[in-house]
């Protein structure tokens, strides 16, 4: 009759340690809801758009660098997350600012743009004071897949807070201002994703 109550005791005991244990729910991020509302552009269905991340970007973690420490290392937070990857919600992004109803590549699409993107993280330069920095390689293609134009854009927005919060603004803010700085490239490019030559 002892081993009942032994098997209940020890199993008392285990409820009571698992229950001791304070957890952290996870925090999901994306890029909330636009608090200005800004024009949809008209529906380019000349333009594709795709977005190609590195593959530790292809996550939904939150990271982050130490560059006033360990500038090679690439940290994550541990209980904030992105609802999607990065590269998915920066997508969609830049295809409402430019009006592309299409992926990447589209049958039929005259004008093709290729972002890579090879930083998208919380830099902290030191442990009070961080961005979010945003760096990204452009690339036109026409039709026949020939390179109408490339560059560079890096954006850069201050962190009101050292924490993931605070990276996640300053993330949202500088993939907005990506997708400006994109548009305005394109036009001083003289790339024009309405016309079917791709050209102004």
């Amino acid at each position: 009759m002892r081993m009942p109550v032994l098997i209940g005791s020890v199993v008392l005991l285990a409820a009571c340690m698992g229950g001791g244990r304070q957890t952290n729910p996870v925090a999901y991020y994306d890029f909330g809801v636009p608090t200005v509302r800004m024009p949809v552009p008209a529906l380019r269905p000349n333009l594709s758009l795709e977005v190609v991340v590195p593959a530790w970007l292809d996550s939904g973690r939150l990271h982050y660098r130490l560059v006033y420490a360990d500038p090679q290392r690439i940290f994550e937070y541990t209980v904030s997350r992105w609802a999607e990857p990065p590269g998915r919600l920066l997508g969609r992004t830049l295809r409402h600012r430019l009006g592309v109803g299409k992926t990447f590549p589209a049958q039929g699409a005259s004008c093709r743009i290729l972002v890579e993107i090879g930083e998208f993280s919380q830099i902290f330069d030191t442990p009070a004071l961080s961005r979010g920095l945003v760096l990204g390689t452009l690339t036109v293609y026409d039709s026949s897949r020939e390179i109408l134009a490339t560059g560079n854009l890096t954006i850069s927005r201050p962190a009101l807070t050292a924490d993931a919060q605070g990276g996640v603004t300053a993330l949202t803010e500088a993939a907005n201002e990506f997708g400006e700085q994109l548009s305005r490239w394109l036009g001083e490019q003289g790339i024009d994703p309405g016309k079917e030559s791709c050209r102004t």
